[in-house]
């Protein structure tokens, strides 16, 4: 569960036309940011990132009103406030910075969460296109876990696509690496405690 382990998955809530649609609109834009693409340009950081894809293409709209991911949300947050929609996609041609371990967070709080972090599959998500590493229940450990500590304890997480993985923002993670090139898109969302936060303030 992700009281537990920090993340847990909810297969395939996105309907098959609203997925093919959003498929394409990702081709296009995709599209679009390689044939402007400047490496001498653009931060290292940005690589594969598409800012605030909801506003980019209307397919991309009915992401804001998943209705189990909307009870989800209000179930472990309370009240909450969407924060962003970026697409993200791994490639052959590049490493994505997120390959590194991280939380999303700075704050420490294992007594109550704060924030939620959302990934909308786009693509099946496999071993070999750079599924998401997580390190189970790391989102109750003050510090960084250390290096031999991560590689003993990792695990990768397939997906279907139209499937949304849900994790505590305090939990550690890593983009995995594309090995095939195959297509792995994803979108991914903060949702954060409309009240906590204040009350932490």
């Amino acid at each position: 569960t992700i009281q537990r382990d920090g993340f847990a998955v909810l297969d395939q809530v996105i309907g098959a036309a609203e997925l093919s649609a959003m498929q394409q609109a990702f081709d296009s834009l995709i599209h679009q940011y390689e044939a402007n693409f400047n490496p001498e340009h653009i931060n290292e950081n940005e690589l594969g990132t598409l800012r605030c894809i909801i506003s980019l293409d209307k397919a991309f709209l009915p992401l804001a009103a998943v209705q189990p991911v909307m009870e989800i949300a209000q179930e472990l947050l309370g009240d909450y406030l969407y924060y962003s929609f970026n697409g993200f996609y791994t490639s052959s041609k590049f490493t994505h910075p997120t390959t590194l371990f991280h939380r999303d967070v700075p704050l420490f709080t294992p007594e109550v969460m704060l924030s939620l972090n959302l990934l909308y599959c786009i693509d099946d998500t496999t071993a070999e296109n750079g599924a998401t590493w997580f390190v189970p229940g790391s989102h109750l450990l003050r510090n960084r876990p250390s290096d031999d500590y991560i590689e003993k304890h990792k695990v990768q997480v397939t997906m279907k696509a139209g499937s949304v993985l849900f994790f505590n923002s305090l939990t550690y993670h890593a983009s995995g690496i594309n090995h095939n090139g195959a297509q792995r898109r994803c979108i991914a969302n903060v949702v954060d405690s409309a009240g906590r936060y204040r009350d932490w303030e």
